[in-house]
């Protein structure tokens, strides 16, 4: 039975003809078959592989900027905690909870140049001004939301 059905689909020779194919159609076959495998070479190459780095590449500038956002928020947020855990480019040890809050809130405001070249969102930029403005949970959490979206929204 299966055999049967096999064969509905094996080409019918020609009268009088010695094969399925003439050398010429073998030949446009085999073209054929490496042109396609060449293209799909070219398109990974040029195009696909391009922007499958692009976006790891913005994924990961936008990663290490995104945490480092978080770390000033959570020195405005949370102070005498920062003063612990946090890895600041200052000494934040040694200055007073105000003066870190100050410092956090500049480098959260300086930052906002680099946060419109790295992402479209406009959601982001609205909640870092609005959390820089209120300085209050409620703002942070929002910040913390707008950046895990835009972050994964990539992948």
């Amino acid at each position: 039975m299966m055999m049967e059905s096999a064969l509905l689909f094996w080409p019918v020779l020609a009268d009088g003809a010695d094969s399925f194919f003439s050398a010429s159609e073998i030949v446009a076959m085999v073209i054929s078959v490496l042109g396609s495998s060449a293209l799909t070479l070219a398109l990974s190459a040029f195009i696909f592989e391009p922007m499958n780095q692009r976006r790891e590449y913005v994924f990961s500038e936008k990663q290490t900027y995104y945490n480092n956002m978080m770390v000033f928020a959570e020195i405005v947020i949370k102070p005498k905690e920062a003063k612990e855990s946090a890895k600041v480019s200052w000494d934040i040890r040694n200055c007073t909870e105000e003066r870190n809050t100050e410092n956090a809130l500049s480098c959260l405001s300086m930052g906002i140049p680099k946060l419109k070249l790295i992402t479209k969102s406009k959601k982001v930029i609205e909640k870092t001004e609005l959390f820089i403005k209120k300085k209050d949970a409620q703002a942070f959490e929002e910040l913390v939301k707008a950046l895990r979206k835009d972050l994964y929204r990539i992948w």
